[in-house]
């Protein structure tokens, strides 16, 4: 679980370092990029938390899966 928190930081900072270069061209896609992807490191907490406490539904996995690629792609698209 340690791991996985410390490639949250890496994730967050690149983030950082992703909006400061592309603000300029491309800003509502770089608000919209942290926007998801801050919404899929809550829900991947979600999900350790909730598997943890054998209280973990599907729901929240198909969410899960269907809001990385979706975060990938806006990240994609902020780059060129």
């Amino acid at each position: 679980m340690m791991i996985a928190r410390l490639f949250y930081w890496v994730i967050v900072i690149s983030q950082v370092v992703i909006a400061l270069r592309s603000f300029h061209r491309h800003p509502l896609l770089v608000i919209v990029g942290a926007l998801i992807t801050l919404g899929v490191i809550a829900l991947t907490e979600t999900a350790y938390g909730r598997k943890e406490d054998v209280n973990y539904s599907p729901k929240l996995l198909w969410l899960l899966i269907v809001a990385v690629p979706i975060a990938i792609y806006i990240q994609t698209l902020v780059n060129y």
